[in-house]
């Protein structure tokens, strides 16, 4: 006679390594079975002995549902079959696919991927990995992480792992990403201090690739005067007041901030200023000394000063002198003098213009004349030669070589009341 058939069969779904199948044995005694056969989905998987109430199926194929029936059997046949029941052999979660790490934020990295474990294999949650090593955790069911820990403007290889309490997924693939950041400081900053219509700045870039700057901003004294794009080099400061030392610094800048800036000195050359005083001697018979007040210093310093008498040229002077000897001016010529300060960027406006004379000994009277008839004295005469910027200071008269009177300028005689009576003297006159 058969065996009667097992019952209240049972297959688990919890375990990571097998499929565990119990049932109740419903035989004995002369009609007990010789065995059980095990079932799984229609087809026979192994066989137990007599009163054996359970078989673990190790062979299941890992997150596939089985149907597992039992039927105990001897001699006579096999029992009916067991009622039906499902298990599962749980396994790791399947690999996630298209991972992808993000280049586009200031903050983090964003990786995302597809989840592709679900039901009884489904994950506990993700491992994400960056550079081969774990840097955080998702959930279950999660399809992005953000790595707020990478470091700006460095690229790394992102994977993400799967994983539950059987074990971990194969990794998926990988992929770079950047967290991006502020760009680095430009850095070699200078600025002329040789150029008369602007100060031109120019710095080194030291930003490229992921986290290249999207332009540079200039500062004159603290203060933004402008942009240039990204890459230029150099700026020209057009505005730039001359002959005003100026601080200037430049910052790199892009999406995520503004970097630290580099900074040097420069300064806009200009023309120098106009000379004001100028004046021309008229005391001097050697030469016309003609002065005037420098009105310009620094780095908008003069070259020199060009003078000029009547309106030509006539000479220079160096940077910081006040004075120049007109030597060659004709004597007793009145002229009008005036100068200009020049340098690399332009001449100044011309002075103030003055009159100068080179003086001379005044010419020496003629027609010398002394009287014979008079009983009191002598009238000593003469005629006056001199005149204008040379004429004389006055007159000296002279009886027999030795000087006995003077007299003032234009004045053409003289009277000697001290000569002895009867007595021939010699006399003579000179101006002075």
């Amino acid at each position: 006679m058969i065996p009667e058939a097992a019952s209240g069969l049972a297959a688990s779904d919890n375990d990571c390594n097998r499929v565990q199948v119990t049932w109740s044995d419903n035989s004995s005694g002369l009609f007990g079975e010789t065995g059980f056969k095990i079932y799984r989905d229609g087809g026979q998987i192994a066989t137990v002995g007599v009163n054996t109430t359970t078989y673990d199926d190790y062979a299941a194929t890992r997150c596939v549902g089985h149907a597992y029936i039992v039927y105990a059997y001897n001699d006579c046949g096999d029992a009916n079959p067991s009622n039906e029941d499902g298990g599962i052999r749980l396994g790791p979660p399947h690999a996630p696919t298209n991972c992808v790490a993000g280049s586009d934020n200031c903050d983090w990295v964003t990786v995302t991927w597809t989840d592709n474990s679900s039901g009884s294999c489904t994950e506990d949650g993700f491992r994400i990995y960056r550079n081969g090593g774990e840097v955080g955790t998702a959930g279950q069911n999660a399809t992005s992480y953000s790595d707020n820990s990478a470091t700006p403007c460095v690229s790394y290889s992102y994977s993400v792992r799967a994983y539950n309490t059987c074990g971990s997924s194969a990794a998926s693939n990988t992929d770079g990403g950047v967290r991006l950041g502020t760009p680095a400081a430009p850095s070699g900053c200078a600025a002329t201090e040789n150029n008369c219509d602007k100060v031109t700045v120019t710095w080194s870039d030291n930003s490229t690739g992921s986290c290249a700057e999207d332009g540079f901003r200039v500062y004159r004294d603290g203060v933004e005067i402008g942009e240039v794009a990204a890459g230029v080099t150099t700026f020209d400061d057009l505005s730039a007041v001359p002959c005003t030392t100026y601080q200037y610094s430049v910052k790199a800048y892009n999406s995520c901030g503004t970097s630290t800036g580099s900074s040097n000195y420069g300064t806009r050359l200009d023309a120098p200023g106009q000379p004001t005083a100028c004046s021309a001697t008229d005391t001097d018979c050697n030469k016309v000394r003609v002065t005037w007040t420098d009105n310009t210093s620094g780095l908008c310093n003069e070259s020199g000063f060009r003078v000029y008498r009547d309106g030509t040229e006539i000479g220079t002077a160096g940077a910081d002198a006040t004075y120049y000897d007109d030597t060659s001016a004709v004597v007793c010529v009145t002229y009008s003098y005036s100068v200009e300060a020049y340098n690399t960027c332009g001449i100044s406006d011309r002075s103030n213009s003055d009159s100068g004379v080179r003086l001379r000994t005044p010419n020496p009277p003629s027609a010398c004349a002394a009287t014979e008839d008079d009983c009191d004295r002598v009238l000593v005469t003469w005629t006056d030669n001199s005149y204008g910027v040379c004429g004389e200071t006055g007159f000296r008269v002279y009886r027999n070589g030795g000087e006995i009177a003077t007299v003032g300028p234009d004045v053409t005689s003289c009277y000697d009341f001290t000569g002895a009576p009867c007595v021939t003297y010699s006399y003579s006159v000179r101006a002075y």
